[in-house]
């Protein structure tokens, strides 16, 4: 699930210049003392196939995931999956425009130009399977990046881990995603996990307004793992969950769940990481009950929007929302990436996501960078597991969006979260 769409202007590093060669070996030399296990994306299996390949210049591919290779002329292709239609397409094409760009900045990958092919994951489940089925399809894709929404890339990420391919996602944050029960092998993502987000809201109710007893409300599985996760790290702190409620995600039911809520103890926070028309039925419906004057409201991102202030109006006073620290924004180098984006496409980057596209490409390229091989006809094989294991590698690397470090479970970025209120109508940081 992508979070709030804000319009602002995306930041891009420049990605410092990566040597032509891959990391190969060279000279016998290379390989003796135990030097060619140095060079994982060769699949050597010890000093002797490291010598040939030096001597030979022939690369036999040991990759358990096989490889795909590159003549000499060849373009490398890079897949990608995101949503180009429906209700949330400006998303992806925002997301495709950031690739392309990541990609013309970076230049030639060990030689070879980059052709990027897109597959419409439309932001459904549905979508998403059929994506992955016709990127998977065609051998000669290297990795994806995609997919926009964490519903797409629920039913996507099983399909491209399973044909061996890896995935790195710009704007999936369902928690799910990355859970050791659940996560797909070849997936990534440089975008936040929203465990954070609600950890966040947990940490400033009970620290900031210390606040001991709380009530949660959600309307289907991703916000219940929202729900969880403030669950979770509210009671570590000390606090106390009441009741956990689900709601009908019209906000048809609203005020019935809120009776029930108050005939039992009035809690001092309501966390609701829902959706509208939900939301504003909730703080609506709350700030109609003199019994709940004195509950804090808490949401997250996904009421970072101007539909809720709207619908909400004056009953939105005060409630307090988080999302990911865009501050990466009024770098020198996000300037750069928006004067670049709006010179190619006549407009500057429309969401904040934009900068995690161009994150998520060079986490690939980088990654295909680490685990090349350039055999003596110029032909470039890429091992598909030891793309995977390069990509799950990264480490210290210098994004649009910070520092990039990925874990086992593919989080590889960790934004700061930031905590707003809804003052005046308008969303402000909390003072």
């Amino acid at each position: 699930m992508f979070l709030a769409l804000i319009l602002v202007v995306a930041f891009i590093p420049v990605f410092p210049a990566v040597a032509s060669d891959p990391s190969q070996p060279t000279t016998r030399a290379d390989c003796k003392k135990g030097g060619w296990e140095a060079f994982p994306g060769a699949g050597f299996r010890n000093q002797g196939d490291c010598m040939r390949f030096v001597q030979t210049g022939t690369f036999i591919c040991r990759d358990p995931l096989g490889c795909v290779s590159y003549d000499a002329e060849d373009s490398l292709r890079l897949g990608t999956s995101l949503v180009l239609s429906g209700p949330v397409g400006f998303l992806g094409i925002d997301e495709l425009r950031s690739v392309e760009i990541a990609v013309d900045a970076h230049g030639p990958v060990l030689g070879h130009a980059v052709e990027v092919s897109n597959e419409d994951s439309m932001c459904s489940p549905g979508g998403g399977e059929d994506a992955a089925n016709a990127i998977v399809a065609d051998p000669t894709i290297v990795a994806i990046v995609g997919t926009s929404c964490s519903s797409a890339a629920l039913a996507a990420a099983p399909i491209i881990s399973d044909a061996g391919y890896s995935m790195v996602s710009p704007s999936n944050t369902s928690p799910v995603l990355t859970d050791p029960e659940d996560h797909a092998a070849g997936y990534l993502r440089v975008a936040w996990n929203d465990v954070d987000q609600a950890s966040t809201m947990a940490d400033f109710a009970r620290h900031e307004s210390a606040l001991t007893s709380a009530v949660v409300v959600t309307e289907d599985a991703y916000t219940t793992t929202l729900g969880q996760g403030f669950v979770s790290s509210f009671e570590s702190l000390g606090g106390v969950n009441l009741a956990f409620e689900v709601a009908d995600s019209d906000g048809s039911d609203v005020a019935d769940i809120l009776a029930g809520i108050v005939s039992e103890e009035v809690p001092d926070v309501l966390y609701f990481p829902v959706f509208e028309p939900l939301g504003s039925a909730l703080v609506t419906a709350a700030r109609a009950m003199t019994a709940l004057d004195g509950t804090l409201l808490a949401t997250s991102d996904s009421l970072l929007n101007q539909a809720f202030l709207d619908a909400a109006g004056a009953a939105a006073e005060d409630t307090l929302l988080t999302r990911a620290d865009l501050s990466f924004t009024d770098t020198p180098e996000y300037a750069d990436f928006a004067d670049a984006y709006f010179e190619e496409f006549g407009e500057p980057p429309t969401t904040q996501f934009s900068a995690y596209a161009f994150d998520a490409t060079n986490v690939i390229l980088n990654g295909i960078e680490e685990s090349g091989i350039v055999d003596g006809d110029g032909t470039l094989h890429i091992g598909r597991q030891a793309l995977r294991d390069a990509l799950f590698a990264t480490a210290g690397l210098d994004g649009l969006t910070g520092t990039i470090n990925c874990d086992l479970l593919g989080d590889c970025g960790a934004p700061e979260m930031v905590v707003l209120i809804v003052a005046d109508g308008v969303i402000v940081p909390v003072p």
